[in-house]
């Protein structure tokens, strides 16, 4: 009994191994295209496995697609909500510091040296033009939004909440696209690199925000 039970534990182990080996290679897969764009075929070749696998584990894409993008939501989720619930609690907090709390957990993780999470941001850029992931991106990302939203409204209590929603979502569509390394700054410079360094990119793009979202939710 004792050696049936080694033996399904190391396929129980084995088995982790391969999930992981799938998720990590279509992570890097749907990184590289919107998803229509991504093969199974593609993403069984990188993981040197066959298709038969993936579907015994994941049973479809959209399946496999939906673990790529949960496996480090919850990740980012905690982090996030550890640094606002770490602000002062003696007074409102300041715009700034909600967009930090927000923000910079993204820009931690992409600087980290995983290259797993800049893939995962370009997922995330490519799921916001997608309206079937609607649904995923609600589930996984809308209860966090609205922790931060209710900490936007307590840094400026005299805002429409209309206009406070309107520029937390321009926050969130700018961050994607500036922590990817995408934008018109090396092009209007004349300066390929201008993107490369992000602790620079951020440096602007925090105050960026925070003045347009100040601005957005100036009473008129």
């Amino acid at each position: 009994m004792a050696a049936l039970e080694s033996i399904r534990k190391a396929r129980r182990a084995d088995g982790k191994v391969t999930q992981a080996r799938i998720l990590t290679s279509a992570e890097y897969a749907f990184s590289t295209a919107p998803y229509d764009a991504i093969s199974l075929r593609k993403i069984t070749t990188e993981a040197d496995v066959n298709l038969a696998l993936v579907k015994y584990y994941f049973n479809s894409k959209e399946n496999l697609y939906t673990a790529v993008v949960t496996r480090r939501a919850t990740e980012l989720r905690a982090r996030r909500l550890e640094m606002l619930e770490a602000l002062p609690g003696d007074r409102p907090p300041k715009v700034e510091e909600v967009l930090n709390a927000f923000m910079r957990p993204l820009l931690d993780k992409v600087l980290s040296g995983d290259p797993a999470w800049y893939c995962y941001l370009r997922i995330l850029g490519f799921m916001g033009t997608d309206e079937r992931f609607d649904g995923l991106m609600a589930e996984l990302f809308d209860p966090t939004a609205k922790v931060f939203f209710a900490a936007l409204r307590d840094a400026l209590p005299e805002a429409d909440p209309t206009d406070l929603a309107h520029g937390m979502s321009f926050v969130i569509l700018l961050m994607l696209r500036a922590l990817v390394k995408e934008g018109r700054t090396p092009i209007l410079l004349g300066e390929p690199g201008a993107n490369d360094d992000l602790e620079a990119v951020y440096a602007r793009l925090l105050p960026f925000c925070a003045a347009g979202v100040r601005e957005a939710a100036r009473p008129r």
